[in-house]
């Protein structure tokens, strides 16, 4: 989808498939929507006199223009009342545009961003703007029939009627534009099935966006694994014939070699069956879902060189598969990790603790500014907080703090919990230094407790298993792989000070 920018428009003369403007329920016509409706002879007046149309959050009015405007049609979408706008209001706006284009297979259309955007800044808006337009006209049909979904708009251009720098916006629009793509590239990442997506193909991938941005790649495969002392990494994967392998990628600008990173951590199961501890067989296909951790930390790096974020950051991604097998790893057994400490394991099913445990540790040793891990851990995160966000877990309070507004910023939102010291009694074991797994009680805590066992640095564990698959979809996503993480860690590396 191509988007463009127009500033110092006039309505009636903009020539599109389409032009689109904005309305808040309880409003009065007025301004240039009112001079848009007395061209057309009132038809907005008419049908919000008639009830028919209220500006309800979501609803819609397509008016056919017959001439009377340089456009072929107007479509008014509905955003609610003005003192409930937000900035999730914009991008579901945005959202269900790009949807209503869709269904009636309108290939261009003209987006008056100031009937949109409330008390948003122009740049912000357009930033906005297109990376919701992005991620709305997504789709993963690699596999589909060719008629399974209509084509998705070929352009949009964003209209202000106010002129405006267009050096700014153009900007906004190519921030907007990178992040969206990265998640979409993310999606396509978690909705490849596993028998393609292997721990060897994931990590051919990152191979191909680090050549393609500019970064240093390094790929560990399961005889070095083992040789380094990846031993519960290598643990998970033993019991598959796709071997495992530990990938580490670093963008970092010049003038920051000597700078400490932000490390960003992503679970890489490539296919979770629960292995010897396996799962009901019930809803196991969507496990190829299980390495979104992994597709979070390869868009971030990719959106952050592409915009050219002034950090070092480094990814680093354990990733295997976790299948049954004679070879398997197997409840009862005892593995020392990189770190040292010794795990007992009682359920093969929490075998993301496990590669996330090498990964941490091995994390110190670029002796970070920061980390963020990011992983489908447990299923106990949905019963906390459903579908509507993520939980953070972590040692910095300060940190959570910075996530938790970037969560705000991005719409992808979080929530603490605690990591009480008393939650290590859940993960004792009476034969080694830890079990990998506590029970159903706190179960996404002692997952975190756990983790914290492994890092003596700044750290929040986010877990995401609620997020990162819709089983509905939203105003600006359709049903499926999310790419979850992305748009909050580079909201994240971008606002932090440059050191």
């Amino acid at each position: 989808m191509h988007i463009d920018i127009k500033t110092g428009c006039r309505l009636r003369e903009e020539t599109s498939d389409c032009l689109v403007a904005g309305f808040h329920e309880g409003a009065v016509l007025s301004g240039a929507l009112k001079e848009l409706d007395e061209a057309l002879e009132h038809p907005i007046r008419e049908a919000i006199a008639l009830g028919d149309f209220k500006g309800q959050a979501g609803q819609f009015l397509l008016l056919t223009a017959r001439g009377r405007l340089k456009s072929k049609r107007l479509l008014v979408i509905g955003l609610g009342p003005r003192k409930e706008w937000k900035l999730q209001s914009f991008r579901n706006a945005i959202g269900r545009v790009e949807s209503k284009l869709e269904a009636y297979s309108i290939p261009q259309a003209s987006i008056w961003v100031e009937s949109l955007m409330g008390p948003l800044a122009p740049g912000d808006a357009v930033a906005a703007a297109a990376e919701s337009a992005h991620l709305a006209a997504y789709r993963f049909d690699k596999y589909s029939p060719d008629d399974r979904f209509k084509p998705a708009p070929k352009k949009l251009t964003l209209l202000f009627v106010k002129k405006h720098p267009l050096e700014r916006l153009k900007d906004g629009i190519g921030r907007g534009s990178a992040i969206g793509q990265a998640v979409n590239e993310a999606r396509n990442l978690i909705s490849e099935p596993s028998s393609y997506l292997t721990p060897e193909r994931l990590a051919q991938y990152a191979r191909g966006v680090a050549r393609a941005q500019g970064m240093k790649a390094e790929v560990w495969d399961f005889a070095t694994l083992r040789r380094k002392g990846f031993r519960t990494l290598a643990a998970v994967g033993q019991g598959s014939k796709n071997p495992p392998c530990f990938i580490m990628l670093e963008y970092c600008p010049a003038r920051l070699k000597r700078e400490a990173p932000i490390v960003v951590v992503g679970k890489g199961i490539t296919f979770d069956s629960g292995g010897i501890s396996i799962k009901p067989a019930e809803g196991m296909e969507k496990m190829k879902y299980d390495m979104s951790g992994a597709a979070a930390v390869l868009g971030t790096l990719s959106a952050c060189a592409q915009l050219s974020v002034p950090q070092r950051v480094v990814g680093l991604i354990p990733t295997a598969e976790n299948m049954p097998g004679g070879a398997s790893y197997k409840p009862g057994d005892v593995i020392k990790t990189f770190s040292g400490k010794t795990v007992e394991v009682n359920n093969t099913d929490a075998e993301g603790r496990l590669i996330l445990a090498d990964a941490l540790a091995y994390a110190k040793g670029y002796k970070p500014r920061f980390v963020v891990d990011l992983a489908t851990l447990t299923g106990a995160c949905s019963i906390v907080i459903g579908p509507l966000g993520m939980l953070a877990m972590g040692n910095d309070e300060g940190l959570v703090k910075k996530i938790q507004a970037s969560g705000e910023r991005t719409g992808e939102r979080v929530w603490p919990l605690p990591l009480w010291d008393e939650y290590l009694d859940f993960m004792k074991s009476d034969i080694a230094a830890l079990k990998n797994a506590g029970g159903r009680e706190a179960a996404s805590i002692t997952g975190g407790i756990f983790l914290k066992q492994f890092v003596d640095y700044p750290w929040v564990h986010l877990d995401i298993a609620s997020t990162a698959w819709l089983e509905k979809p939203t105003a600006v996503m359709k049903k499926g792989a999310r790419g979850v993480g992305i748009r909050l860690l580079v909201d994240l590396i971008s606002h932090l000070e440059v050191r």
